[in-house]
């Protein structure tokens, strides 16, 4: 444990003389209040127009709609944003040649591998904070009701679950890559093959489900998709982004063409999952990086000295 604490301190010491993490926090920054700020103006001109009758249900179902879409804007933003910059985090220590270096004094590969990943997941809640409180603060500026603390938080759980899959995705791609720059395409074009093939597989899934009952509706439409489609369907971090509406209780205004693919318990654990899954991935892969001299080598050199 004494060295994991030592490679944390050494990776946060790295960061915070990094002038590309203070530019990356400006620009998520700066962001979050571009969105927050189409967000709010969005929601001013939804009750301001079109609407004859204004309740307080409907506004509060505006609100959640409104900070839903928020949150889909910001979780498209740190999905690309995170995969790039995990597929960097190993990426360029193991071109430099500095990973090699490190693994000869005797460094464990798992506690080198887990202060990697245990900075990504500080800096997707730095992030996530940083959007939360963007839109508080334009919200409260623009004097814009809020929805209460509890809403806000429950809002923040899947879009925090995708960011951290993409991260752990990224930093396998780092931890499967030897160049910077190779990472970095690597983790462009996964990400956009998830993005298009989440809406194909789930409407393939759909049509060969209703080939097996062609009386499947919305609600057990699920149940008869074959199991190579829901391997596609689930195995894509970007089902967890219906999770949000479903959290927001705004699900059959946003998806009231698509199924409900799981509860809210199932989407949580499957998130939790998909985190797992690629760490542990990712470590295998970091496990089989050579060291700067072989086993053979350093025991030669000892015997000798």
């Amino acid at each position: 444990m004494s060295e994991l604490v030592t490679h944390l301190r050494k990776d946060i010491r790295m960061h915070m003389l990094d002038p590309m993490f203070i530019i990356l926090l400006v620009i998520l920054c700066g962001a979050a209040l571009i969105v927050a700020l189409a967000s709010c103006a969005g929601y001013i001109n939804s009750i301001g127009y079109g609407r004859d009758i204004v309740t307080a249900a409907s506004l509060q179902m505006q609100q959640r709609l409104v900070l839903a879409n928020y949150w889909n804007s910001i979780a498209g933003i740190y999905m690309i944003v995170f995969t790039v910059i995990a597929s960097l985090a190993l990426a360029g220590e193991k071109e430099s040649g500095m990973v090699k270096y490190i693994l000869t004094h005797r460094t464990s590969k798992l506690w080198f591998y887990i202060s990697k990943f245990l900075i990504l997941l500080g800096v997707v809640a730095i992030a996530m904070v940083i959007a939360l409180v963007a839109y508080f603060v334009v919200f409260s500026v623009m004097d814009v009701p809020l929805l209460d603390v509890g809403i806000l938080a429950k809002s923040m759980i899947f879009p925090l679950l995708i960011a951290l899959v993409f991260s752990a995705l990224g930093l396998t791609i780092s931890a499967l890559s030897k160049k910077r720059s190779g990472a970095v395409v690597a983790s462009v074009a996964v990400f956009v093959l998830l993005t298009f093939l989440s809406p194909v597989s789930i409407y393939l899934g759909m049509d060969a489900a209703h080939e097996v009952n062609p009386d499947a509706n919305l609600q057990n439409v699920v149940d008869f998709i074959p199991l190579e489609y829901k391997l596609l369907i689930y195995a894509n971090p970007l089902v967890l982004s219906y999770g949000l509406p479903m959290i927001m209780d705004v699900y059959t205004n946003t998806y009231h063409d698509l199924p409900q693919l799981y509860g809210l318990e199932e989407g949580a654990a499957l998130g939790l999952f998909m985190v797992l899954t690629w760490f542990v991935i990712g470590l295998i892969g970091f496990s089989r990086e050579r060291m700067d001299k072989g086993w053979f080598t350093r025991i030669r050199g000892r015997l000798k000295s």
